[in-house]
């Protein structure tokens, strides 16, 4: 889908390389190293929350990303009462946040 969108807004076909599929992050930055010589400079887009352990996996594949952080999650909204009471969007946030934390907290110690 992101090949289309790219052939459609100008990009050559020779400029678009596509990784076999992937199912984390891990093996994502492990298949673009397999296309990639050691040291090459990427972009590397993802959400700002996900970004710092992006990076590890990306610079243990021997790449040199260049973090472009998306998807800042952010409420600058004024606080009201509805805020205390808890909701399921707030245990959905909870959960990124665990998930996040043991997949940092997992790279940190392997």
């Amino acid at each position: 889908m992101l090949r289309d969108i790219a052939l459609a807004r100008g990009v050559a076909p020779e400029n678009i390389l596509l990784t076999t599929p992937a199912q984390n992050t891990a093996e994502e930055a492990q298949a673009i190293a397999a296309m990639l010589p050691p040291g090459a400079r990427i972009g590397l887009v993802t959400s700002a929350f996900h970004m710092p352990r992006a990076l590890t996996v990306f610079r243990d594949q021997g790449l040199d990303p260049r973090p472009i952080a998306v998807d800042y999650r952010q409420n600058f909204d004024a606080v009201s009462i509805t805020d205390i009471i808890p909701s399921a969007g707030a245990l959905n946030q909870i959960s990124l946040f665990t998930r996040e934390m043991i997949g940092r907290a997992y790279y940190a110690i392997r």
